[in-house]
């Protein structure tokens, strides 16, 4: 079974329909529902929602998206004690991206780990990872539908 990791912003567009990302996020999240492909994050993406809307002071919100990501997952991926030392050996092995957040390894460590066959994200830095393929949904689409 095909599988893809889908990255924090992808919920939040997801679910702000005035989003430009909106259309194309929610025409990619119909395709993976009926082509059957396995949509995966990690509990890292739920804490960064609720993070979001502490920032922006919109909690009530940021609450309804992350509980509508758990609905919409196939496969939470779980911070335990494998993910978080295969994380730690990734940030050694790119010490010199110092732009990118702490928290993007840990997306990108739950994507090797679980081996999900693409990261869906508008995160450019992602691109820079060898050991991962990061698209939009855009790049997704364009790609593999029918």
């Amino acid at each position: 079974m095909k599988s893809l990791y889908f990255d924090t912003d992808i919920f939040i567009y997801l679910s702000t329909k005035t989003s430009p990302f909106y259309k194309k996020v929610n025409e990619l999240t119909k395709y993976c529902k009926n082509k059957n492909i396995a949509i995966f994050t990690s509990t890292e993406t739920i804490q960064e929602i609720i993070h979001y809307g502490k920032v922006f002071l919109q909690l009530p919100l940021s609450i309804k998206i992350a509980l509508k990501t758990l609905v919409l997952i196939d496969n939470l991926i779980p911070a335990d004690r494998e993910l978080i030392q295969k994380y730690i050996e990734l940030v050694k092995t790119y010490l010199n991206f110092t732009k990118i957040e702490s928290r993007d390894f840990i997306h990108i460590t739950s994507s090797i780990l679980y081996k999900v066959d693409h990261v869906i994200t508008y995160d450019k830095g992602f691109k820079k990872f060898k050991e991962i393929t990061s698209l939009t949904p855009e790049e997704y689409l364009q790609k593999f539908e029918d």
